[in-house]
């Protein structure tokens, strides 16, 4: 994990990124799937941010809603 969270990837991601993509590891299950839109309201994170975690690869979107983590 250490190795992953010092990337330039990861590091070059806002705050608010990077504090969506800890949340939804928290609560994800065993497999890394969750439903990202309870964690975003709870955290406040805007729909931009799931988007860039798409973008960059971090999470995989389902058309369920649910996403996994790939990280």
């Amino acid at each position: 994990m250490r190795d992953f969270t010092q990337a330039s990837s990861f590091r070059d991601m806002g705050t608010e990124a990077r504090g969506l993509y800890f949340q939804l590891g928290m609560y994800s299950d065993d497999e890394g799937f969750v439903s990202p839109k309870k964690v975003m309201r709870i955290i406040g994170a805007a729909d931009d941010t799931l988007k860039l975690l798409v973008l960059k690869g971090y999470v995989h979107p389902f058309k369920s809603g649910v996403i996994v983590i790939t990280h």
